[in-house]
């Protein structure tokens, strides 16, 4: 019987992992102190398998210790300290975000002139003012793949919005690069995206919604996703 893995829970293992290193070190720290075995070490060794027994006792027992007093009657809450390691975290994890978004690829502002255009026959062009609509095939799911998106107002220009965008395979593996195509006032419009775990991302900022169209597949598939379209997006994101 195969194994699933989408069943397969990585904190688990790493959680199970810490918990047999602790029991050891605790082990190994008991039976050196009460003399059933004896380590030899210098006190630079000494100290840090004593310090890997309390560590152990606080990883076996962290969900019943509340604190922990240490030598001069300083007390430390270890509530206090997950959350403050819980804080670095968020933060570290909001600033890599707004870096992804302050380096992302811009549309031109409102009224631009046009520098670069996508090679659609002008018959074939649909709206002049988006003209990705229609190019792509007008599906956002096809081949196994999905094209999507998520929109929110920018923390780093006000009165833009940042757009997360996102092909991913569904019914099969995504390893090919996608081609992520934009209104053609951004440069370049075309993004050329190599996925990491089965999802291609960029992510762009805007004034107004557009088209994307995306090509992957090795141009064999055709993705197209209306952003103006969407009405869980912002209503002023999708009326400019």
């Amino acid at each position: 019987m195969g194994v699933s893995m989408r069943n397969f829970n990585s904190e688990a293992v790493v959680g199970a992992g810490l918990w047999i290193i602790a029991t050891v070190c605790l082990l190994l720290g008991m039976l050196s102190m009460f003399g059933v075995i004896k380590i030899s070490a210098d006190d630079g060794t000494k100290f840090l398998l004593g310090l890997a027994v309390v560590i152990g006792v606080v990883l076996i027992f962290r969900d019943r210790l509340t604190k922990i007093v240490l030598p001069g009657g300083i007390t430390a809450e270890l509530s206090a300290v997950k959350k403050s390691v819980q804080d670095v975290a968020a933060a570290a994890e909001e600033l890599k975000s707004r870096q992804t978004e302050i380096a992302a690829p811009q549309m031109a502002v409102p009224a631009p002139i046009a520098t670069t255009r996508t090679a659609f026959p002008e018959a074939s062009i649909v709206d002049p003012e988006d003209r990705n609509k229609g190019q792509f095939g007008g599906e956002a799911e096809k081949d196994g793949l999905r094209l999507s998106a998520t929109v929110q107002p920018s923390d780093v220009r006000p009165g833009w919005f940042r757009i997360d965008l996102a092909v991913t395979g569904v019914a099969r593996k995504l390893v090919e690069p996608v081609e992520f195509h934009l209104h053609e006032t951004f440069a370049p419009s075309v993004q050329p995206i190599s996925p990491v775990n089965n999802q291609a991302r960029l992510t762009v900022l805007a004034w107004g919604a557009f088209t994307v169209g995306a090509v992957a597949n090795h141009g064999n598939t055709l993705l197209e996703l209306d952003l103006s379209a969407d009405v869980t997006f912002p209503k002023a994101f999708r009326d400019a």
